[in-house]
């Protein structure tokens, strides 16, 4: 959804003037302290926490692997790990495994921004013709401030997250590139948060992860995130595991590997961390200790509105919503595909949850975990195994049979038909990238039967076919996506078109 975004003439003066309500409440509640907690209160949260670790561990059952911490009154009452983190090594996750936390790394890109605007070093209001040199006339108005609330204009990015971009290649792109909105409109950019990565570098003379380690990390504690800089012990690292089922390595591992992080995820995505250091963080965030209040107040402003129903707002690295029962949400999430990471916290009563996983889990659990947490008597939805898990595990047991029986076998243990054109899809694509070409193409074409007019999963047939190098099959499979393609919309048909000349040509 996007919102309209009044941004001429906003001051940091005025967008304070926004938060002030938000932070007062904040301040009145968790900066206080309680020396009369009662041991009843102890034992609710024991109970509390006896239930929410059930709950958790029924999801190992079904192949969940993750962490959660949970938090009252800024008292951690539950902090665990959950299933595999490495399977090969039969090494659990536990509170000090590792995590890839995604987009969550745009909270603490946030924070080093406003530490420089604490440092005198940058405003808010400050455009990007302002920091480089030679923007183009389409861009040199963007200020800081909307790419920190996603309203630049800027499309969401600009290439892979392993892909080598230099920041130079990063910056040539972006400035090159056509704004797919009007400023103020909101649009959710992760090249808007690599950019405001290289104006740290550009204004501090540090490289992000130097200026963010030493300005933000350190001073809250946080010895054990980042990209490349801690001493990372590699044994206590979280393997991705794809529904659970195939092995991906860490991110962390490839970064090593590669020498670098390439400038598409560089202040955007990829940090890793600890539960314990997110709490950390969290806590860091109550206080003067990394930032300023007025700059803290930034943070989480409600700064741009996302929709009104539910109502959110975008804040500096943070979202701003109604939460359980009408209660302010200050939250943010991240994800791969595979790793999966949420922060939430609850202002009022000082609620903290953070949850991780290595295992393409999505975030209903957390949502489950808010409930328990406000209602005594809740019982949580229960997990389920992952249908991308049981159509994998339904082909790998049965190689002579390929897919047949599939759909019935998918049913049956469901209890509903394949309703989801992306999974058959999703599923061939993870067996055509280990090689089994056949087994994909069978899946593709599977899918096709039950979907035959949408123009994507014929351009899958067609990757397929070109894989397994059966050009003739791939050519005509390509054309059949483009027959069907909508007129707007079409993300795969530059590629699509690409394939066909090209296969033309030989």
């Amino acid at each position: 959804p996007t919102g309209p975004f009044d941004n001429d003439g906003v001051t940091t003066r005025r967008l304070l003037s926004q938060s002030e309500g938000l932070i007062t409440c904040i301040c009145a509640i968790s900066c206080s302290q309680n020396p009369d907690r009662q041991p009843m209160h102890d034992s609710l949260d024991q109970a509390l926490a006896g239930r929410i670790d059930n709950y958790m561990m029924s999801g190992v059952e079904t192949g969940y692997a993750g962490a959660l911490l949970v938090a009252k009154d800024g008292r951690i009452i539950l902090n665990k790990g959950y299933g595999l983190a490495d399977k090969e090594t039969n090494t659990p996750n536990t509170p000090d495994t590792i995590f890839d936390i995604g987009s969550n790394t745009k909270q603490f890109t946030a924070a080093a921004i406003m530490k420089l605007v604490d440092q005198d070093k940058l405003l808010t209001t400050d455009r990007l013709g302002d920091i480089f040199d030679e923007v183009p006339a389409d861009k040199k108005d963007i200020t800081v401030h909307q790419l920190l609330t996603h309203t630049s204009g800027f499309d969401g990015g600009f290439g892979g997250d392993f892909d080598g971009t230099t920041k130079d290649e990063f910056l040539e792109k972006a400035f090159a590139s056509d704004l797919i909105l009007e400023r103020g409109e909101y649009r959710y950019s992760n090249a808007g948060y690599s950019l405001l990565a290289a104006i740290i570098e550009k204004v501090s003379g540090l490289n992000y992860e130097n200026y963010l380690r030493k300005n933000i990390l350190i001073p809250a504690g946080l010895n054990r995130t980042g990209y490349l800089l801690p001493d990372w012990d590699r044994q206590s690292l979280a393997k991705q595991y794809w529904h659970g089922v195939i092995a991906r390595g860490t991110t962390v591992e490839r970064y090593l590997e590669d020498g670098g992080v390439s400038w598409n995820l560089v202040g955007n995505g990829g940090l890793a961390t600890t539960s314990g250091d997110l709490f950390k963080w969290l806590e860091a965030l109550k206080t003067d200790t990394v930032l300023s209040e007025s700059s803290r107040g930034q943070l989480f402003a409600q700064h741009v509105m996302i929709s009104a129903e539910p109502e959110r707002y975008n804040g500096y690295g943070w979202g701003v919503q109604t939460g359980y029962d009408g209660k302010t949400l200050v939250t943010h999430n991240g994800a791969n595909g595979i790793y999966y990471s949420s922060i939430a916290w609850y202002p009022e009563g000082d609620v903290t949850i953070i949850y991780s996983s290595n295992t393409s889990t999505a975030e209903w659990p957390t949502k489950q975990i808010h409930r328990m947490i406000f209602e005594s008597d809740y019982v949580p939805r229960a997990f389920t195994i992952s249908p991308h898990r049981l159509v994998y595990e339904y082909v790998m047991s049965s190689p002579g049979a390929g897919v047949a029986g599939l759909l019935e076998y998918f049913e049956s243990e469901t209890g509903e038909p394949v309703k989801d054109q992306s999974l058959l899809n999703r599923v061939g694509i993870a067996f055509e990238e280990e090689g089994q070409h056949e087994t994909a193409i069978a899946l593709f074409k599977l899918n096709i039967e039950l979907f035959p007019d949408r123009s994507n999963l014929w351009a899958s047939l067609g990757e397929g076919y070109l894989a397994a190098g059966d050009k003739a099959q791939a050519l005509a499979s390509y054309q059949k996506s483009l027959d069907l393609a909508p007129s707007e919309g079409c993300s795969w048909c530059a590629n699509t078109r690409e394939q066909i000349a090209t296969l033309q040509r030989e």
